[in-house]
């Protein structure tokens, strides 16, 4: 929580001090922007793991303050988890075929710094803020699926690294891909239970 406080404090001073500096010629642009995720939990209870494949949807901010920098606010719907798949070896003769996939949803807030390396491609860094809405879990041995709500199971706060790269297509479009990186563990586990999500997506600037 001490690590949580930290970082959201940085966040929120960068923010201002920023503003204060570039208010003069600043401007502000809305827009909303869906994408898909590919994620995965590290250090899960196997060591094959597949990208659990989602979406992500919602709305943004960017705060413009010259040609090189700008501020991004985003609140996301996002789709988060894990899916695994392997064999257990009970007998010799007898080996069970068995798939396992978590379906973790959040509510996110990434605060993004932007940093126009071009006049349209900017460099995206900063940390996004997350909470757990939604958990289920889906189970297949040998081909009997069961399933069952794991909400109560996980660490509902979550806090990521943001990096990535965005491309404005156009004064309208622009497409986005980007890499969270989890810090807070998810659960009780030998190895460090991170959220590790992919985005791929596009966005629409109202105007």
């Amino acid at each position: 929580m001490k690590n949580l406080l930290i970082i959201i404090s940085l966040t929120v001073f960068c923010i201002l001090f920023s503003t204060a500096i570039f208010a003069q010629k600043s401007k502000t642009e809305f827009g909303i922007k869906g994408g898909i995720n590919l994620a995965r939990i590290n250090g899960g209870v196997s060591d094959i793991h597949n990208l659990r494949p989602g979406i992500h949807a919602g709305m943004f901010a960017e705060r413009i303050f010259n040609n090189f920098i700008g501020i991004q606010g985003e609140l996301l719907y996002s789709m988060m988890g894990n899916r695994e798949s392997g064999s257990s070896f009970i007998y010799e003769s007898n080996t069970d075929k068995y798939k396992y996939t978590a379906k973790n949803d959040y509510i996110v807030l990434p605060v993004l710094a932007k940093l126009y390396v071009a006049k349209r491609l900017s460099l995206d860094l900063g940390s996004q803020f997350g909470y757990m809405i939604s958990s289920k879990t889906k189970r297949s041995i040998n081909n009997v699926e069961s399933s069952g709500d794991s909400y109560s199971s996980y660490e509902k706060f979550d806090v990521a690294i943001a990096v990535g790269l965005s491309y404005k297509i156009s004064n309208r479009f622009s497409v986005s891909g980007r890499c969270n990186i989890g810090l807070i563990e998810l659960y009780d586990s030998m190895n460090k239970s991170l959220n590790q999500v992919a985005q791929f997506g596009i966005g629409y600037r109202l105007k």
